[in-house]
């Protein structure tokens, strides 16, 4: 559970028994920070943030030959439940309610593993499929990655009632990132390129400059146009040959 947390909308019985709308804050539907993103790591460069329900930390302990990097983890406001779990909004209102581990602290949400993992069926029995034969296992596994996620609803149907587009975006830059497509994972991650008055940081110099350009290209810029097309006009009602005219005989 996290502090950073969306709000939902839910109904209550109140004195006589008339019905009332609430509005709160719901700590086990988790709103993951875009700051709390690793930004080195390509499944999550410019992370947007995700949206969680019920998710669970995680402890990065990869085993021999695989490395493990954090790709999001919680503020340092969430707090771990411990049975028995409490669902109720108005419960949850209470800061670290239930709280297992003494109190609140940062939570890794989720991670990436790069490597040779661990065969499976090493010092076990070849798996049988029926009317085919497997080939061998190979004796070294190849290279992998792995993203692991502490929500098994992260790309489930909630995200139809949580209007999740972020959720998505960080689902397609990671499955770029395990297709082992790094030209994809650059294009998306590219930062867009700032223009000349994007660079004033500048509030009242930005509005200056920009004041200076509209009135150059709307004002000026249509009076030198206007003001050449009278000269040139003029030069040939007087007959004096104009500047790249052959004079007449």
């Amino acid at each position: 559970l996290d502090r950073s947390a969306n709000t939902i909308l839910y109904e209550t019985l109140g004195g006589g028994g008339a019905r009332q709308i609430n509005i709160a804050r719901y700590p086990p539907w988790v709103a993951v920070l875009p700051v709390n993103g690793n930004a080195a790591h390509p499944a999550s460069a410019r992370f947007g943030g995700v949206d969680l329900f019920w998710a669970s930390p995680l402890e990065l302990a990869p085993p021999p030959g695989v490395e493990g990097e954090v790709l999001f983890t919680s503020t340092e406001t969430a707090w771990v439940m411990g049975e028995p779990f409490s669902v109720s909004p108005d419960m949850l209102r209470f800061p670290d309610q239930g709280a297992e581990d003494g109190g609140g602290g940062k939570k890794i949400l989720a991670a990436a593993l790069t490597g040779s993992f661990p065969p499976y069926f090493r010092n076990r029995p070849k798996p049988e499929r029926e009317g085919a034969e497997l080939p061998e296992l190979p004796a070294v596994p190849a290279p992998s990655r792995i993203i692991v996620v502490g929500d098994a609803d992260l790309a489930s149907v909630f995200i139809q009632y949580t209007q999740g587009g972020r959720n998505l975006d960080f689902l397609l830059q990671a499955a770029d990132w395990m297709g082992n497509d790094e030209d994809i994972i650059g294009i998306r991650s590219r930062e867009t390129g700032t223009g000349r008055l994007d660079r004033i940081i500048d509030p009242v110099k930005r509005a200056g400059v920009a004041d200076r350009a509209r009135i150059l290209n709307v004002g000026l810029v249509p009076l030198l146009v206007i003001g050449a097309g009278l000269f040139l006009a003029w030069k040939r009602r007087t007959g004096a040959p104009v500047q790249g005219e052959k004079e007449r005989p």
